[in-house]
C-alpha cells in the first residue's frame, strides 16, 4: 500500500480537522444524556421565573438585558443568550441543555486549535482538549443551564486569545480592536474574565515568546516580535481599564442583590484560610475528582491543614519559578491556574459557598497543560515508546468519562441533585433546605420539617429554614407554632423582608390587623423585595374597608412588577374587589378582566366577575364566567361554591346543592373562610327545603364555626409571646 493511501497518514496530514472530529465525538458521548434533563436550582431565577427574558424580542427587552442588575449579577450577554433561547425553546429545558453542550464543544475545539496553533504539538494539544472536554469538574458548568455564563464567557475568551495570537504575530489596529471587542463580550457574559489581560501576558511569556529575556517562542519560524515587559504591560492598559469598569458594575450588582458577604459574617482570617485550602483542593480535585457536589459549605480549617496548604502552594510556586527557564510551560500553567481563580477564590466573598466546581472551568486548563507537557518531557527523557503514554492517556480519558457520567446523572432534576448533595455531605444545609421545599410541594410535610430543622441546625443564621417551617405551621392552622419558628429571625435577620412578611402572615391569620399591617409595611421597606407583600397588605386593607388606601398601594407597587408575574394578576384582582366594594362596577369589571389577561389560569378574576354579577343581580353572567373558570381548574372549590350560589338564586336547587357539596368536599384548593361559611349556609337552606333538618342544623353550625374563625382569634396570646421574646412591637416608617 502506498503511504498516501494509508488512513493514518491522512489523519497526520490534517491533524486539526481529524482532531476536532474526534473531540466532538468524545464530548457528545460524554454529555448526551443532559438533553433530557430539567431545570435545577438557580435555573428558576435565570429562566423559569425570569419574566423579562420571556417577553418577545423588542427594544425594551434588549435594554433590560443590557442594563439589568438581576440575580446579583451584571452579565448582559448571558441575559441576551437566555432571552434568545426562550424565543426558540420556551420552557423546554432540553433546548437550553443542548445549547450549553454546543458551546462546550466549541470551547473544546477552540482550546485544541489554540494549543495546536501556538505549539504544533498535536498529541499534547489533543490530550489537553480531551481532558478539558470530559473532566468531571466541568459537569456543573455544562449541565447547569444557569452556567451558560461559564461556557459562553469561555467561548469569547478563547476566541479573544486566538485574536490576540494573530495580533501578537502581526500587530495592527484592527486586530487589537478585535481583541478588545471579544474581551468585552466575554466580560459581559461573566465578569470572572477580569484576569484576561494577565492571561495575555502569560501567552506573551510562553508559548509566544514575546518577552525580552524570557524563553524563546515555541515555534521560532513564526515567532512574534519581542518587547520589554513594560511595553507588554502598557499594551494591556486599555484592556485593564475595561476590566476596571466591569469590576465596579459587578460589585454594584452583587451588593444590590445581597450576594456580597460582610467581614462580620466571614472574617478576613477565615477567608484567607479558605483561600489557601481552596487552591489546594482545586488542585486535588483536578487529579482526583470524586466525590463532587453542587455546593460546598464553609468550614473551619484546622491549623495543621492550613499549614500543609500554605507549604504546598509555596513549594509549587517556588518550584515552577525555579525551573522556569528550562520548563517555562510549568510557570505558564501554574500562574494561569492561580491567576484566573483570583476573582472567585473568596477574598471578596460572594455567596455562601467555600468553593465551587464551576469556578474551575477555565483555571483547570493551566493545570492540565502543566501536567501534559511535563509528562511528555519525562517520556522523552526516559526514551519511552509512545505506546505507553498513549495507552495511559486513553485509560485516563475513559476513567474521566465514567466518573463524569456518574456525576452527570445526578443533574437530571433538582430533586436528584439535592438528594445527591445530602448523600455526599450530610452537612450540606443548602441541599437540605432546597430538598425540603420540594417535599413541601409534594405535601410530604413531616419529611420536609426534618430537612428544614437540619438546615437550621447547620446554618442558624440563615432565614429560609425558619420561614419555611413557619409557613408549614400556618398551613396547618398553628400560628403560635409559626411565631415560635420565626422569632429568632428578628434578631438574626432583622433586615430580611422574608422575616417581616412571615410575621405579617402570622398575625393576619389570627386577624390581628394592626400587627399584620405593621409587619407588612416593614417588609415593604426591606430587601429583597417580596411581591407577595403588597398583595397581602392590599387584601388586609380591603378587609378593613380602606379601599382608597388599598388602591393607592396597588397603584404604587403594580408598575414595579412584570406582567408575567402571577402576583400582579392578584393585585389586579384586589383592585377589582376594591372598586366592587366602592360600587364602581365598570372599573371593577376592567380590573378583573385585566387580571385574567395577565394570568388566564388563575381563577380569581372569574371569581371577581361572578361577585360583580351577583352585585348586579345577574346570576346567569356569574354562571357563564364560573363555567369558564372550571374548565381550567375543574376542582376549584371557590368557583364551585359561587356556582352553587348562582344556581340557588336561579331556583335550580338540585344543581346548587351538588355544586356546594363539591365545593366543600374538594381537596384541590383552599377556600376563603367567608366563602366556606356561605357554602354551609346555602347547604343549610337547601337541606331544609329538602326536609333534611338534621343536616341543615349541622351546616348552620359549621357556618357559625367559620364565622368564629373570621373574628380576631389568639391576638393577646401571640402579642404576649412576641413581647416575652424581648422584641419590641414593630413600627413601620
Amino acid at each position: 500500500m502506498q503511504i498516501e493511501k494509508n488512513p493514518l497518514w491522512r489523519i497526520g496530514k490534517h491533524p486539526l480537522f481529524w482532531g476536532c472530529l474526534l473531540l466532538t465525538a468524545v464530548t457528545v458521548l460524554n454529555n448526551w444524556p443532559m438533553a433530557a434533563f430539567g431545570f435545577a436550582w438557580d435555573d428558576y431565577g435565570y429562566v423559569v421565573k425570569n419574566y423579562p427574558i420571556q417577553d418577545p424580542v423588542s427594544l425594551k427587552s434588549l435594554l433590560w438585558c443590557l442594563t439589568a442588575f438581576a440575580e446579583a449579577n451584571w452579565h448582559p450577554m448571558t441575559w441576551l443568550a437566555l432571552h434568545l433561547q426562550f424565543q426558540l425553546f420556551g420552557l423546554n429545558s432540553g433546548g437550553y441543555h443542548v445549547t450549553n453542550l454546543l458551546l462546550h464543544i466549541a470551547n473544546t475545539l477552540l482550546l485544541y486549535a489554540l494549543l495546536y496553533r501556538t505549539t504544533r504539538a498535536v498529541g499534547k494539544s489533543l490530550f489537553v482538549a480531551a481532558i478539558f472536554s470530559v473532566h468531571p469538574l466541568h459537569i456543573e458548568s455544562v449541565a447547569w443551564i444557569s452556567e451558560i455564563k461559564d461556557v459562553l464567557s469561555t467561548f469569547f475568551f478563547l476566541l479573544m486569545l486566538h485574536a490576540y495570537v494573530g495580533y501578537a504575530k502581526h500587530p495592527g489596529l484592527w486586530r487589537y480592536g478585535l481583541v478588545g471587542v471579544l474581551l468585552a463580550l466575554g466580560l459581559a457574559s461573566k465578569p470572572m474574565l477580569v484576569t484576561a489581560p494577565f492571561v495575555m501576558l502569560l501567552l506573551d511569556y510562553w508559548p509566544l515568546g514575546r518577552w525580552t529575556g524570557g524563553p524563546e517562542a515555541v515555534l521560532p519560524h513564526t515567532a512574534a516580535p519581542r518587547f520589554s515587559a513594560r511595553r507588554l504591560i502598557l499594551e494591556k492598559l486599555p484592556f485593564l481599564a475595561m476590566v476596571g469598569v466591569v469590576c465596579i458594575l459587578t460589585f454594584l450588582a452583587q451588593r444590590e442583590g445581597g450576594a456580597v458577604i460582610g467581614l462580620s459574617a466571614v472574617p478576613i482570617l477565615m477567608r484567607l484560610s479558605n483561600v489557601a485550602n481552596s487552591y489546594v483542593m482545586y488542585v486535588w480535585r483536578t487529579f482526583w475528582p470524586w466525590p463532587l457536589s453542587f455546593f460546598y459549605p464553609y468550614e473551619q480549617i484546622p491549623t495543621w491543614r492550613l499549614i500543609i496548604c500554605v507549604v504546598t502552594l509555596t513549594a509549587l510556586s517556588f518550584l515552577t519559578w525555579k525551573i522556569r527557564r528550562i520548563k517555562p510551560y510549568l510557570l505558564f500553567g501554574w500562574l494561569w491556574f492561580l491567576g484566573t481563580l483570583v476573582p472567585v477564590i473568596g477574598i471578596v466573598q460572594v455567596g455562601s459557598q467555600s468553593m465551587a466546581d464551576r469556578y474551575m472551568y477555565l483555571p483547570s486548563i493551566g493545570l492540565i497543560i502543566c501536567i501534559t507537557w511535563l509528562l511528555a518531557d519525562i517520556r522523552k527523557k526516559l526514551r519511552l515508546s509512545l505506546l505507553l503514554p498513549t495507552t495511559l492517556s486513553v485509560a485516563v480519558l475513559l476513567a474521566s468519562m465514567c466518573i463524569s457520567l456518574d456525576y452527570l446523572l445526578n443533574w437530571r432534576s433538582d430533586e436528584d441533585l439535592y438528594a445527591y448533595g445530602i448523600k455526599v455531605n450530610e452537612d450540606n444545609y443548602i441541599a437540605h433546605n432546597n430538598f425540603a421545599i420540594i417535599l413541601t410541594q409534594r405535601n410530604k410535610r413531616q419529611e420536609a420539617k426534618s430537612h428544614f430543622n437540619r438546615n437550621i441546625k447547620l446554618a442558624p443564621n440563615a432565614s429560609g429554614g425558619r420561614s419555611s417551617l413557619a409557613a408549614l405551621s400556618l398551613g396547618e392552622g398553628d400560628p403560635a407554632q409559626a411565631l415560635e419558628h420565626i422569632l429568632p429571625d428578628l434578631t438574626l435577620n432583622p433586615s430580611n423582608s422574608l422575616t417581616f412578611m412571615t410575621l405579617g402572615l402570622i398575625f393576619d391569620q389570627v386577624r390581628d390587623d394592626a400587627m399584620a399591617e405593621q409587619f407588612f409595611k416593614l417588609a415593604l421597606q426591606r430587601n429583597p423585595p417580596r411581591p407577595q407583600v403588597p398583595a397581602a397588605l392590599a387584601a388586609l386593607l380591603i378587609r378593613q374597608r380602606r379601599y382608597d388606601e388599598a388602591l393607592d398601594l396597588i397603584n404604587e407597587q403594580a408598575p414595579r412588577l412584570h406582567d408575567r408575574e402571577p402576583i400582579k394578576a392578584i393585585l389586579m384582582w384586589c383592585t377589582g374587589l376594591a372598586y366592587l366594594h366602592k360600587g364602581l362596577a365598570e372599573q371593577s369589571h376592567e380590573a378583573f378582566r385585566e387580571a385574567l389577561r395577565l394570568q388566564p389560569t388563575i381563577p380569581n378574576g372569574y371569581h371577581g366577575l361572578a361577585r360583580l354579577a351577583f352585585s348586579q343581580q345577574n346570576p346567569q353572567a356569574a354562571i357563564d364566567d364560573l363555567k369558564i373558570a372550571l374548565r381550567t381548574l375543574p376542582n376549584d372549590p371557590t368557583a364551585r361554591a359561587l356556582l352553587g350560589k348562582a344556581y340557588e338564586q336561579q331556583g335550580h336547587n338540585g344543581k346548587a346543592y351538588v355544586q356546594l357539596r363539591r365545593a366543600l368536599d374538594s381537596r384541590q384548593g383552599k377556600m376563603d373562610e367567608n366563602d366556606a361559611a356561605d357554602a354551609h349556609l346555602g347547604l343549610s337552606r337547601l337541606s331544609r327545603l329538602f326536609g333534611q333538618e338534621a343536616q341543615a342544623d349541622q351546616h348552620a353550625a359549621r357556618a357559625h364555626d367559620y364565622r368564629t374563625v373570621l373574628r380576631p382569634n389568639g391576638m393577646p396570646a401571640l402579642r404576649q409571646h412576641l413581647m416575652a421574646a424581648h422584641v419590641a412591637s414593630p413600627r413601620a416608617e
